[in-house]
């Protein structure tokens, strides 16, 4: 299994941020390349962005609205294959975001992480019809998916994903550009892990989320990763 991308996200309580613009700049700095701040209307809805930034080699981006701060990463072949040292990374970056928290003091709401894998199987569609599916069709499935939604603890939302994801040459960087160019080189099975702790914040009101139980997502992706998802792979069983 290699890991091609995460995403780290700890909401909060709506609060205005502009103000500590210049301490967010610099705790950003010290990993990112230049913190850019947009300048919006003091009415813009909390959800738009308000300072993104990108690392040294485009890797990592952070985006910080009014009620949310996410890391985003995409890995190269060589470090996704390593897990141990990408989620190493993960963590680094959940100390970043917990920093910036702690500058802006704010009440943390949720935290997640998703995490995007792939898993060489060079027929992933009839490798889904036929170990999950189970579906009797005198055709052949062009596409297909799996999504299983859990809750674990009564705390957390564990989603894992299943579906075919194709590999191109030539992919066209203009959206509307046509694929005509682009050569499907081959398939492999993309497995999605999103485990955030939604589900407890929203039936619980006195709750909010913590470093804890931010550091508790990550470790437990990393286990969902390592053990539940190749046995399911393995033997269609799923523990978690």
């Amino acid at each position: 299994m290699r890991i091609n991308a995460s995403t780290i996200v700890v909401a909060f309580e709506e609060i205005k941020i502009e103000t500590k613009f210049d301490e967010l700049e610099k705790l950003f700095n010290q990993f990112q390349i230049g913190v850019q701040k947009i300048n919006l209307p003091d009415d813009a809805p909390a959800e738009i962005p308000r300072f993104f930034a990108h690392s040294n080699f485009g890797h990592s981006n952070i985006i910080v609205n009014n009620q949310s701060i996410q890391i985003s990463t995409v890995y190269d072949d060589e470090y996704g294959s390593d897990s141990k040292r990408v989620y190493e990374y993960i963590f680094d970056r959940l100390t970043i975001i917990l920093k910036a928290i702690e500058i802006l003091q704010a009440k943390m709401t949720y935290s997640g992480l998703t995490i995007n894998t792939e898993e060489d199987i060079d027929d992933p569609v009839a490798f889904i019809s036929s170990e999950f599916l189970k579906i009797k069709s005198k055709s052949v499935a062009f596409d297909n998916s799996i999504n299983l939604v859990y809750v674990v603890n009564d705390s957390y939302f564990v989603n894992i994903n299943l579906g075919n994801l194709n590999v191109y040459k030539n992919i066209p960087n203009n959206l509307n550009d046509k694929f005509d160019n682009a050569e499907l080189i081959g398939h492999k099975l993309g497995i999605v892990i999103d485990i955030n702790d939604k589900y407890l914040y929203s039936q619980n009101q006195k709750y909010f989320t913590t470093e804890e139980s931010a550091r508790n997502i990550i470790e437990y992706s990393k286990k969902i990763i390592e053990t539940t998802v190749p046995k399911m792979l393995q033997k269609g069983e799923v523990d978690i």
